[in-house]
């Protein structure tokens, strides 16, 4: 069961649920469900890696500060800092948002770690999840500087 919903008891007992739950753990790349401003509603154990809070305090925090962003704490916040309107991140959950499709973009990003600032690329995929409203957006994250360093020969060049 991810983090997320380890916090809360389920009712039900569906083994369809179980079994895409399993599915959404065993992803071997980062997996967040976020609700349409962006906030996490749930995220997997490779997610859980990623965010820099306790994950029982991530619920309904917007994904940039979750992620430690450098820019989420800026004047506005996580989604209105000036650096937000270039955020390839929020782009792609804004574009997911706004015309339900699903969206795939290499991402640059800054983050905290440590007290030190790291910066990464990111092959994000956002898809809408629509199986029952409000919309949710499943968001996967895979670290393109750590393909380079496990796979040498695959060329995922810097922009």
């Amino acid at each position: 069961m991810s983090p997320a919903a380890q916090q809360t008891p389920r009712q039900d007992a569906n083994p369809i649920h179980d079994y895409y739950e399993r599915i959404f753990e065993i992803l071997p790349w980062a997996a967040f469900v976020l609700d349409e401003p962006g906030s996490i509603i749930d995220f997997n154990i490779v997610g859980a890696e990623l965010i820099v809070e306790k994950p029982s305090a991530v619920n309904r925090l917007l994904a940039g500060e979750a992620l430690g962003c450098v820019h989420a704490g800026e004047c506005g916040g996580c989604g209105n800092a000036p650096a937000c309107k270039k955020c390839g991140l929020r782009n792609s959950l804004n574009e997911t948002s706004r015309t339900g499709r699903a969206r795939i973009s290499v991402v640059p990003m800054e983050f905290f770690r440590d007290d030190t600032i790291v910066e990464t690329r990111f092959l994000i995929a956002t898809t809408p999840i629509t199986i029952q409203p409000p919309l949710s957006i499943l968001m996967t994250m895979q670290d393109l500087d750590e393909v380079n360093r496990l796979y040498p020969s695959v060329e995922t060049r810097r922009s």
